[in-house]
């Protein structure tokens, strides 16, 4: 009965402090422009005041873990996306923050942050970024900015 309890405890506990550390934060569904053709949108995006991957928030900073969909809306041209050319920027404080770590969303791992999508074709990806506390988010792409929409929880 007792290591019934404990187990239990620990089980609790454990699924207490996830949520303690992790936020799903809810997004307005809105696309931004990688360029003319190519778009993607957040399917989800949480906060993760911990960090991960290996990458620590250093005090005013926290971390956000993005699933973006990209997507080639062109009828015949294949279009090369580098993932690091996608950055999160303050104006207010003008830093540019960089593209911590990336993968493919599902199974298999990415080495490289650049990939060619085809016409027509999607694909999906996590990214990981450090930023600023209680700061509102924009993504900055070739020099223009544009504003990550979340919803009041």
């Amino acid at each position: 009965m007792r290591y019934l309890f404990v187990i239990l405890f620990l089980l609790i506990s454990t699924n207490l402090q996830s949520q303690i550390f992790e936020k799903n934060l809810k997004l307005e569904n809105q696309y931004f422009n990688y360029n003319q053709d190519v778009l993607f949108v957040i399917k989800k995006m949480r906060e993760e005041k911990r960090g991960g991957f290996g990458y620590s928030p250093l005090r005013g900073y926290t971390s956000y873990v993005m699933y973006l969909l990209f997507q080639n809306r062109s009828k015949d041209s294949i279009y090369e996306v580098d993932l690091k050319k996608i950055h999160l920027a303050n104006p207010r404080t003008k830093k540019k923050f960089d593209l911590k770590w990336y993968n493919v969303a599902g199974v298999g791992s990415k080495t490289k942050s650049t990939f060619r999508i085809k016409p027509g074709k999607k694909r999906t990806f996590i990214l990981f970024y450090m930023y600023e506390k209680n700061e509102d988010i924009f993504f900055l792409i070739d020099e223009k900015l544009s504003k990550i929409k979340l919803l009041d929880n």
